[in-house]
């Protein structure tokens, strides 16, 4: 027979999704289609964003800029998508899987950010932010600039006397049940 007439069963004992699922059109169908891969006792690995900072400036951004600033057509996906939408997705939807959570805050510096109040200033905290908005922090009005000022401040710690905004990592594991 040729190549291309025999079918191959694939199977995984891992399947690993970092930082990938709200960038994917469906991203709960591309979870379920993922399961059917699994071999039997395997495991779906997930790192994904918890609730954080990302998400309210995700949503401050498509609610209130310019949409030639910022528009959701123009990201990398959709960053309301958090781990417990995923894991509340999985739970409803795959009842039969085990899903364990493991989340934890990661930090981003952004201490001059804070202290010179999100002035013009462009630096390393500045690019910070804008990686978080997903748009450029100095091409916001100043009326942006400053809620997005106050959303950073409110989501951000000071440790050893230097602020980090929080960011809610995830990681999300998915098994099979054992058939025992």
């Amino acid at each position: 027979k040729q190549w291309y007439q025999r079918r191959v069963a694939i199977t995984a004992g891992i399947i690993m999704l970092a930082h990938c699922l709200y960038t994917f059109e469906d991203p709960f169908g591309a979870v379920s289609h993922a399961v059917k891969f699994l071999k039997p006792h395997g495991k779906i690995l997930i790192f994904h964003e918890g609730e954080s900072v990302s998400s309210e400036l995700y949503t401050y951004m498509i609610n209130r800029s310019d949409p030639n600033i910022f528009s959701s057509s123009l990201t990398h996906g959709d960053h309301n998508l958090t781990a417990l939408k995923i894991t509340s997705y999985i739970r409803d939807k795959h009842p039969e899987l085990i899903v364990s959570v493991l989340e934890d805050n990661t930090y981003l510096h952004v201490d001059e950010f804070i202290r010179e109040q999100g002035g013009s200033m462009i630096n390393d905290d500045t690019d910070s932010v804008s990686f978080l908005l997903q748009a450029e922090y100095q091409d916001l009005s100043g009326e942006a600039r400053r809620d997005v000022y106050e959303i950073v401040m409110r989501n951000s710690d000071v440790v050893d006397g230097k602020y980090f905004a929080r960011h809610m990592c995830a990681g999300i594991i998915v098994s099979l049940p054992s058939k025992e």
